[in-house]
């Protein structure tokens, strides 16, 4: 009875990673730690918002955190603390989800609906519209294999391993069921 309660958690953990990977997509961007919906009252009552690298940085080197956020400041008109913001979200972020947020952001501003949106538009400009709509496909579809893919494996790792624990019960390492 233990054995097909843990075999029943087992199947149930690997049926909502399915479902969990199955409702995402690559190019979709999730809100990132300082772009919740309460960030502004946030901000206004603690400062900028900040993640432990931006912390770190800030605390130990404080004048290479402040010279890069005071070129940034010049470099775009923005405020301190929209340069901050900035700074802090590149630094919290691997290079390229921090590139697909400015991306994201860019086409925003342009009037598109999102970043996939507003390169095929763009492309489409210049003529090159199906070729760019075929490259974004290519990748969305290259990126939906691996996910199965990735799936697969770890299905094919439980079926084999549930298949060895009922072949000898006694001698399967009871502590991975």
């Amino acid at each position: 009875m233990t054995t097909l309660k843990s075999s029943a958690r087992l199947l149930i953990m690997l049926v909502n990673a399915v479902l969990l990977l199955g409702s995402t997509n690559a190019f979709q961007q999730t809100p990132s730690f300082g772009t919740r919906s309460n960030s502004a009252s946030r901000t206004q009552l603690f400062g900028t918002p900040m993640g432990p690298m931006a912390r770190a940085k800030k605390m130990m080197e404080p004048e290479e955190y402040n010279r890069v956020v005071e070129e940034k400041m010049k470099q775009s008109g923005m405020t301190r603390e929209e340069a901050e913001s900035e700074y802090n979200a590149f630094l919290e972020n691997p290079p390229e989800y921090y590139a697909l947020d400015q991306k994201e952001k860019y086409y925003r501003k342009m009037g598109y609906k999102n970043s996939r949106e507003g390169r095929i538009a763009e492309a489409e400009k210049e003529g090159r519209g199906d070729e760019v709509r075929a490259q974004i496909e290519a990748v969305e579809q290259q990126g939906k294999f691996k996910a199965f893919g990735v799936l697969g494996f770890f299905v094919a790792i439980f079926l084999y391993l549930r298949e060895m624990y009922q072949a000898d019960p006694e001698n399967f390492n009871s502590g991975i069921l």
